[in-house]
């Protein structure tokens, strides 16, 4: 009775915290305010004037490519040229044009402090999507500056908060393009397939849940009816079977859930509060929270072949959302205590953990598609709303702001 009860007052909670924010502000943001700018982490300045050519939105491209650019939070990117370059300072020159009914972007990136050009691109791509051209240039340009693969080609999801009920978006990682692709009275834990062609998450409407899975290649929907309360779906590598978190007659386990067959297997029942969070990228670990009735959430992983558990955090604070990096190289969850949120990095080849303090209470995150950011739904010092982390700069930003901005989700476009 008393897990029950706790559950209602969560799903409560999440019925009240509506707060109406545009979408049309929120998209029009172009450049980030950096909070916190390490010294042992020097920003590249990358000077763009605006680009050359004769279609329509020549104009707006540039600027989305400098939007772009400075999301990665390491880059300072700007239409005025620097009076004295730096060794990280460097010049993206492009033109736009037209032959043979295919669109072509010709770049060109230029080191201001040598005074020449080091690399240059021809990108190809349909006319009707030119942002996508932009995109590609600015993966690229991010690569050959940094050694990070860039992120624009990814695309976000999230649940929008409102008065009449939930609404799911999907849109590009430059805030642009957001479209709505289901709505619901309360929707939960979006969480994209490891191939990112699905997304499966939880709704809640007329006094039960459903777990729905958007397919983005078939454009279909489909809804599988769930008894009781449920938790985050995780995807298995392969897109054909979730981990559900589901009540059961003594409390909350883990479950096995094969899309085709619709069977459920049990693979962590018993007395408490089991809840999934991440599958390794090969498939074989499982790494999950587990409370046995206290306020002290514990993170454990288990190995999914020989069924060993490892216990990863330790006694002091509430651990939770322990989730695998897609590069397989670290697990990262949260541990929140003291009033501080520190991000738990577990080596998963040697097992030593460090710890990064964050000014922000992150309450639940996702890793980019790379692996070099995170996403959390938060608070700190610039508002409340969806902040984007780099974790080896520490920069950060609030990426969406709004309290009814909820559950990031991160893949490729």
């Amino acid at each position: 009775m008393r897990l029950k009860r706790i559950l209602k007052v969560f799903l409560i909670i999440f019925l009240l915290s509506c707060y109406q924010v545009s979408l049309k502000s929120v998209f029009a943001q172009e450049l980030p305010k950096l909070v916190i700018s390490p010294s042992n982490f020097s920003k590249i300045t990358v000077f763009v004037p605006d680009f050359k050519g004769d279609i329509p939105s020549v104009k707006k491209l540039s600027s989305l490519f400098r939007r772009v650019l400075n999301y990665h939070l390491f880059v300072l990117a700007t239409p005025f040229k620097p009076i004295s370059p730096s060794p990280t300072s460097y010049e993206v020159n492009g033109t736009f044009y037209e032959k043979a009914n295919t669109l072509v972007l010709k770049a060109t990136l230029i080191s201001l402090a040598e005074e020449q050009a080091i690399k240059k691109y021809i990108i190809k791509g349909d006319p009707k999507y030119p942002y996508l051209l932009v995109y590609y240039l600015c993966d690229k340009v991010i690569k050959d500056i940094s050694g990070y693969p860039g992120v624009a080609f990814t695309k976000i999801a999230f649940v929008k908060r409102g008065v009449l009920g939930d609404r799911l978006y999907i849109a590009d990682f430059a805030k642009a393009n957001p479209r709505c692709i289901d709505k619901a009275p309360l929707i939960l834990f979006p969480q994209f397939s490891w191939e990112g062609d699905k997304i499966a998450y939880l709704v809640y409407e007329k006094g039960g849940y459903q777990l729905r899975i958007f397919n983005f290649l078939t454009l279909k929907r489909h809804t599988y009816q769930i008894k009781g309360l449920a938790s985050t779906p995780v995807w298995v590598p392969g897109g054909k079977k979730l981990y559900l978190t589901l009540t059961n007659k003594k409390g909350v386990g883990i479950y096995l859930f094969d899309l085709k067959t619709k069977k459920l297997t049990p693979v962590l029942t018993g007395k408490g509060v089991y809840q999934a969070s991440s599958v390794s990228k090969d498939g074989r670990y499982l790494a999950y929270v587990y409370d046995l009735g206290g306020d002290k959430p514990k993170v454990f992983v288990m190995d999914l072949k020989t069924r060993k558990k490892i216990r990863l955090s330790g006694i002091r604070g509430y651990n939770t959302s322990p989730k695998f990096s897609p590069k397989g190289d670290i697990l990262v969850y949260l541990c929140r205590r003291g009033g501080f949120t520190f991000l738990k990095e577990v080596n998963l080849k040697t097992g030593e953990t460090s710890s990064i303090i964050l000014p922000l209470f992150i309450k639940t995150f996702c890793f980019s598609p790379h692996g070099n950011y995170i996403m959390g739904y938060g608070e700190g010092y610039s508002g409340t709303g969806i902040y984007l982390i780099h974790l080896d700069s520490k920069l950060f930003f609030l990426y969406l702001r709004g309290k009814s901005f909820l559950y990031p989700a991160w893949s490729r476009l």
